[in-house]
């Protein structure tokens, strides 16, 4: 008896998925022209730049880029940081294995630090053995 009622509980699945691919599939999908966003000369101009965390240092330390320039810094180290600018109003988490991401709307220099604690054993918050990470974003028009 069981082995009826699984032959036929096969059958309605594969009946079942059968309909569904066929009512999936339609020749008005193929024939839809996705929209096109034309790009205009000032994005071209724009170019996302990656500063990465690592070995507890910004790599690059200082980066110069251009206004409408955005910067990406992506965490490898294995720890969390808060990343603070100092002279702009901008505090952000970066947790180990994440990215964050800011587009510079002004010319000027954006500096940001970033601390670690640790000590010998690895263990966080040792005031003895901080660490601070610093880096400057230098943007021109």
């Amino acid at each position: 008896m069981k082995k009826i009622l699984i032959s036929i509980s096969l059958a309605v699945l594969v009946v079942l998925s059968a309909f569904l691919l066929v009512s999936c599939t339609s020749t008005d999908a193929l024939t839809e022209v996705p929209e096109v966003h034309m790009i205009t000369s000032e994005e071209e101009a724009n170019e996302i730049k990656t500063v990465v965390v690592e070995h507890h240092e910004f790599h690059p330390a200082d980066l110069d880029i251009k206004v409408g320039d955005t910067v990406q810094w992506v965490n490898k180290d294995g720890v969390d940081y808060t990343i603070n600018f100092l002279n702009y109003n901008l505090v952000t988490e970066l947790i180990d294995g994440a990215s964050f991401v800011h587009t510079f709307h002004e010319a000027g220099d954006f500096t940001y630090v970033s601390h670690y604690h640790h000590d010998e054993n690895g263990q966080e918050d040792d005031p003895e053995h901080t660490k601070i990470l610093q880096g400057t974003i230098h943007v021109s028009e």
